[in-house]
C-alpha cells in the first residue's frame, strides 16, 4: 500500500537522501512549496512536521526564524491537523560545538512545548528521521479518497513579527514583548541592550536567562 507525503520543495532540495529513502519505504512523495512545515503526512488525522537539525537551531533562535516557524505551526487551524517539530541530532552538539550552556538549550526546548504548545520529537540522524516519519504514518493510516488538505501561512506585518520573536524567548510573553519594543524601539535594540537596560523592563532572573541565551558562546564550556 502506497502512502502519500508532501515535502516542501526547499527541504527536498537540501535533503535529497531523505526523499529517496521515503520513496524506497513505499511513499508517494509529492514535492511542492509548503507555506508551513517541511513534511505533511496524510491520514485520518494528518501530521505536519517541521524538521530542524540541532546545528541549525542556534542560528534560527538568534535570527528569530524558529519563533516564526512555531507561530505558523501553532496558528494553523486546519481541522484534525496535528503539528510537531522534529529535531535531528543530539543537544550535546549545541553545547560542545556552539558552546551553549545546557540550561539555554533546555529553555528553548521548554519554550517549544509549553510556550508554543507544539510537541517535539528527537531523531539522532537522517536515517531515524525517515524511520520516525514512517512510524508516524503507520499510526495515522492511509487517507480515504483524494487528499485536499492544504496548509497556509498567515501574512503578518513587521511589528507583529518582531513581537512574536521576542515572545518565544525565555521569560518573555506578549505583554513583556510589547514593553521591550516600546522601550528599545526595535528588535535589534532589544537584542543589543545591556543587562542594566533590560532590568528596566524585566526581572533580574529573566535578564540572566535571556542574557545566557543570547550570549551563550561566552559561557562555560560543557
Amino acid at each position: 500500500m502506497k502512502y502519500s507525503i508532501q515535502v516542501d520543495s526547499r527541504e527536498a532540495t537540501k535533503q535529497p537522501k531523505i526523499v529517496e529513502r521515503l520513496e524506497r519505504r513505499n511513499f508517494n512523495v509529492e514535492v511542492q512549496k509548503l507555506d508551513v512545515g517541511d513534511y505533511l503526512l496524510f491520514g485520518e488525522r494528518p501530521i505536519l512536521i517541521e524538521r530542524k537539525s540541532i546545528s541549525n537551531l542556534v542560528a534560527d533562535v538568534r535570527s528569530g526564524h524558529l519563533w516564526e516557524q512555531l507561530k505558523d505551526l501553532s496558528q494553523e487551524t486546519e481541522p484534525c491537523l496535528r503539528k510537531a517539530v522534529l529535531l535531528e541530532g543530539s543537544p550535546a552538539i549545541v553545547t560542545k560545538k556552539n558552546r551553549w550552556q545546557p540550561r539555554a538549550v533546555t529553555a528553548i526546548l521548554n519554550s517549544i512545548v509549553f510556550g508554543w504548545k507544539v510537541p517535539y520529537l528527537f531523531a539522532p540522524s537522517k536515517f531515524w528521521t525517515v524511520e520516525t516519519l514512517v512510524g508516524l504514518q503507520s499510526q495515522i493510516g492511509k487517507p480515504e479518497g483524494d487528499n485536499k488538505l492544504r496548509v497556509k501561512k498567515r501574512i503578518r506585518g513587521l511589528a507583529e513579527r518582531a513581537q512574536f520573536v521576542l515572545e518565544g524567548l525565555p521569560g518573555i510573553g506578549p505583554s513583556r514583548a510589547k514593553s521591550l519594543l516600546k522601550r528599545f524601539g526595535s528588535l535589534k535594540g532589544v537584542l543589543n541592550a545591556t543587562p542594566q537596560e533590560l532590568r528596566e523592563v524585566l526581572s533580574e532572573a529573566d535578564v540572566a536567562n535571556l542574557y545566557v541565551l543570547l550570549h551563550a558562546e561566552v559561557g562555560d564550556k560543557c
